[in-house]
Formats: C-alpha cells, structure tokens, sequence
C-alpha cells in the first residue's frame, strides 16, 4: 500500500518562489479534499517548544527546508500558535517570521501518492494563487497544482490536498502573496 499524508501547516504569506530544478516525469495529479486521507496518520507538532526552528527540522520522518532566495540560511519558520485554530489548521504549527518570500520543501520517509495540509496566510479575503504544490520523485518533478483560499474563518486558507499516479519522496510548497 502507497502511503499518503496529511500535514498541517499554518504560514503568513509566503510569497510563490523557484522550486527545485531538475527533469519532469509527468503524472496526473488530482486535487484531494480531507476525506482522501481518512484513517491515515497526521503529521502535528505537538510536543515541540514554541519558537522551535522548522528549517532542518526532521518530525515524524519528514525533514523541513525553507529555502529563500536559494538559500537555506535567509529564511526563518518556527513552531507557533497563530493564526490560532481555523477550519483547517490547530496549533501549534509552522508560521513564518520576517521575510516570508520563500519555498518550504519536505522530503519524506518514504513514497506517497497523496499529500495534503491546511494553510492559513495573512489576509481576509479571497486569493486564486494562495498555495501550491509540486511534487519531486528525488529531482525529478512529477506534477503540482495551485489552490485557491479564502476566508477559514477568519484568515484566508484552506486545505490543500493532492493525489498523483505517480509516486513521490519530495514536496515543495509555496504560497500567494495577500
């Protein structure tokens, strides 16, 4: 059986940026509501200190990049409480500090075919390009689809959830500016 995972993340406007480089395969990817996922394990961060630094961060198998203008080094997420609960998200989760402007990559234990998270961005109304998903078999991209957000309740978010015909071990998420 294919694993497939769910991953709540909250962040404030991460602004959409270079994804990984490298060759295409490509898959039909399909968009995924919660309900793909059901029975499933998800990925929390409970048990993590507020303020813990998501970049090189390795939870429940799954290893957090941020990367900012191809750099490692120039972005800051960290465990915290905002937004606070929305219809998709619960703390703690991943917020942003300072530039946001970057690319949250996520490899993973093993191979999946699904992959979905709630997100939250700071802004209150409706975004075509809040959130996007690629999706890499090592540096091979395999497929993506950008989701729109908006208000969930308070913040614009949603959930984002992704199904591929073709498996994959990495994921790059980026989102819209407000």
């Amino acid at each position: 059986m294919r694993k497939k995972l769910r991953w709540p993340v909250s962040t404030v406007a991460i602004i959409l940026a270079t994804l990984l480089p490298g060759a295409t395969a490509q898959a039909s990817v399909v968009q995924v509501g919660p309900a793909f996922f059901a029975g499933d394990p998800i990925t929390t961060f409970d048990g993590l200190a507020t303020d813990t630094d998501v970049n090189g961060l390795t939870s429940n198998g799954i290893l957090f990049n941020y990367i900012l203008g191809g750099n490692a080094k120039y972005g800051r997420l960290a465990i915290d409480g905002g937004p606070g609960v929305t219809n998709h998200i619960s703390p703690p989760n991943i917020n942003s500090e300072g530039n946001n402007a970057g690319t949250l990559l996520l490899t993973l234990p093993t191979s999946a075919i699904g992959f979905g998270y709630g997100y939250a961005l700071l802004a209150n109304s409706t975004l075509a390009d809040a959130t996007t998903i690629a999706l890499f078999n090592g540096t091979i991209g395999v497929g993506g689809l950008t989701y729109s957000g908006s208000p969930d309740p308070n913040f614009t978010g949603g959930f984002a959830g992704i199904e591929s015909t073709l498996s994959f071990n990495r994921v790059a998420l980026t989102f819209g500016a407000n």
